[in-house]
């Protein structure tokens, strides 16, 4: 039942003159996680559930949670609240502004959650009836608003009642999140849930009646919602209930995150067989009924429900999106910028022409050799259009392995490969790799851990994790409350010579094996504590080399000599030389020079630093080796070739978002967008 509310969950008051409840939509385009759904008043505001993306969606819609009072949990799991550790991380660090900026502290509750019942709206005044019962205007008629007996001229008690209209009954909301039908036998015998969809909750000692249900949010998914038993469920409310339904078999194909989303349709008219455009959801037919309650929509994103006023009382899709128009952005670029044009079709004939200096391994290992995939190319903490690291490596019928793996990056490769294809890369992993502690690089592993464990079930083979030693402890927590199927090796285990133990050594080497690795070492870096760099190098011959979050040194030179592709952090311009000391990052040029110094054919640049939202600063230590990666920016061993050719159309097609100023700087993204 309800708690005592404290300072940092106010009670909601009957002065509340307004009141929504809205879908808050990360998951409503791919189904990687539960979304959120906001109950909004004037001077207060509840969020339920904090899913993956939460933080980047709050900056892509320019959402703050400056005035959140409480967040409420439907349960505890990475489904529903893998986004909450980087958004109290990022609650610790918001004394310079950002998502929370002013709140020094947020009540949190679940996963049973809070009953509090809303206040009937109080009648209006009657100000003749009480000056004809002799109340005398001023300050008697401001006591008798508030509740108070008074007593008139002629000495008779005049009780609030005599002078107002009859309360009004508050209007209802519920949220229900069935995520499977293991819950629903609870569901269907709540008898709490029962007394509200008959009508028969809701009444109080003011007079008021029964209080009939304005709208239940559905968190089920479509298994659940398409069952017969939850159907019958919800016709019990009645019709004049309305359900919103939020899954995202039942909302039409739509795009939460826009502005990647734009930039990628941008970058897919120069180059569409390195910029793939955004997937979604692919709808299928679910098993069950289909009919479902006249009153039953879909719960869109940003869809709002109005409470009060009375007036307002209903849907609102005033802020949903509308559809991304992909046709219309390449057709302005064809229209407005001939210049874009002429460069991305003399790079595509230039970079597709034979390159004497390529490796031999480029022609030799044809196209199902290796693809990496950019997941997340932006530092800290995501951002509007680039999230957090992680680089996907497929090895096509051998397999797959991550490296890095920050907040949302299930969602990432539901956005290249659909919803569908991203449960199968995730089926198909066979190794984690994590560069160190900083969540920004591991704060989206316990999802990829959970949903691997769901689709392979409780035999499935432990999924090999290697990474920092402080991770060992944060996954072993997260275990004890979500199962996860997972063994865990040091990178220390994995330096060049390292004492190892036969079970692991066994355990790597079948791994390794698995996926036609000749080595895979771990390199010492110059970051925090525990921080590491990878070299790879395979059986077709290509050597690939990742630098993690470093300042440049010389280990990894020697580690990444002769590498096929090098992908090396660019967190700051060479203007920001001491922010990169102080924060142990690259430059630029430095990661550019590294490249140079260690012989590789093609130096890709990520990590870039949330102040260059679209596109880094391109300076003259660019290169024909020099290339940036981007947000799903797929390169396949035999388009190594082509990159450095893309750097110009890229800087050309950005070249006003580049001489803007003011653009957010590292750990300050959130400050664009307020619940």
């Amino acid at each position: 039942m309800g708690k005592k509310p404290d300072s940092r969950s106010p009670s909601i008051s009957s002065h509340n003159s307004c009141s929504y409840v809205q879908v808050l939509g990360p998951g409503t385009d791919t189904g990687d996680t539960t979304p959120s759904v906001l109950l909004f008043f004037d001077r207060q505001r509840y969020l339920f559930n904090v899913g993956e993306g939460f933080q980047r969606f709050c900056v892509e819609h320019k959402i703050k949670l400056a005035k959140a009072s409480a967040i409420l949990m439907t349960r505890v799991s990475t489904e529903a609240a893998g986004g909450l550790p980087g958004m109290l991380l990022t609650m610790a660090d918001s004394t310079a502004g950002g998502l929370l900026a002013g709140r020094p502290l947020i009540s949190l509750h679940g996963p049973q959650g809070m009953n509090t019942m809303l206040p009937a709206i109080a009648g209006k005044f009657r100000p003749q009836k009480a000056a004809a019962l002799g109340v005398p205007r001023g300050p008697l008629f401001g006591k008798l608003v508030k509740g108070e007996t008074v007593k008139a001229a002629n000495g008779k008690d005049v009780k609030p009642s005599d002078v107002m209209e009859d309360p009004v009954p508050g209007p209802v909301a519920i949220i229900t999140d069935c995520p499977d039908s293991t819950y629903l036998p609870a569901l269907l015998q709540s008898e709490e849930l029962q007394k509200w969809a008959s009508g028969q909750a809701g009444g109080g000692g003011d007079g008021t009646p029964p209080q009939p249900v304005a709208c239940v949010v559905h968190l089920a998914p479509a298994k659940v919602v398409h069952l017969p038993e939850y159907q019958q469920w919800m016709a019990t409310f009645g019709s004049s209930t309305r359900h919103i339904l939020v899954h995202p078999e039942a909302i039409p194909p739509a795009t939460v995150m826009r502005g990647s989303a734009t930039v990628a349709a941008k970058c897919n008219f120069v180059a569409p067989g390195i910029f793939p455009l955004h997937q979604g959801w692919q709808h299928a037919a679910p098993s069950g009924p289909a009919a479902l309650p006249p009153s039953a929509v879909a719960g869109q994103n940003m869809l709002k429900f109005h409470l009060r006023p009375a007036a307002r009382a209903g849907l609102d899709a005033g802020e949903v999106p509308a559809p991304l128009d992909v046709a219309a952005i390449h057709e302005e670029i064809r229209t407005s910028k001939p210049e874009v044009v002429a460069a991305a079709r003399k790079a595509l004939t230039e970079g597709t022409q034979p390159d004497a200096a390529a490796p031999a391994v480029i022609a030799q290992a044809g196209r199902r050799s290796l693809e990496i995939v950019f997941l997340g190319t932006g530092a800290a903490i995501p951002s509007k259009y680039r999230n957090v690291t992680s680089i996907y490596l497929d090895l096509f019928d051998k397999g797959g392995m991550l490296l890095d793996c920050g907040e949302g990056s299930y969602g990432q490769l539901a956005r290249r490969y659909g919803a569908e294809g991203a449960k199968a890369v995730v089926a198909g992993l066979k190794l984690v790799w994590i560069s160190h502690i900083h969540a920004d690089h591991h704060a989206g592993l316990t999802r990829v851990l959970s949903v691997r464990r769901q689709l392979l079930g409780p035999d499935a083979p432990p999924l090999l994790v290697l990474g920092p030693r402080p991770l060992r402890r944060t996954l072993a927590a997260f275990s004890r409350l979500e199962a996860m199927s997972f063994r865990y090796i040091d990178c220390l285990n994995t330096l060049p010579g390292a004492q190892v133990d036969a079970s692991l050594t066994s355990a790597l080497a079948d791994v390794t094996t698995a996926l036609g690795l000749t080595k895979l070492e771990s390199v010492s870096v110059q970051h925090c504590a525990h921080s590491f760099g990878l070299i790879l190098e395979s059986h077709a011959g290509w050597k690939l080399a990742f630098s993690g979050d470093t300042r440049p040194c010389k280990q990894l030179v020697e580690a990444a000599r002769d590498a096929t592709v090098l992908i090396h952090e660019a967190t700051f311009e060479d203007a920001l030389e001491e922010e990169a000391l102080a924060k142990n990052h690259s430059l630029t040029h430095e990661a550019i020079d590294i490249g140079n110094q260690a012989r590789a054919y093609r130096t890709i640049l990520t990590h870039f630093s949330q102040r260059y939202p679209k596109m880094p600063v391109i300076d003259k230590s660019f290169n024909s080796t020099t290339a940036i990666a981007f947000d799903l920016m797929t390169v396949n061993l035999a388009d190594l070739p082509l990159l450095p050719h893309l750097v110009a159309p890229l800087a050309l097609l950005f070249k006003e978002e580049m001489e803007e100023e003011g653009a957010p700087a590292e750990g300050d993204a959130g400050k664009a967008g307020a619940v």
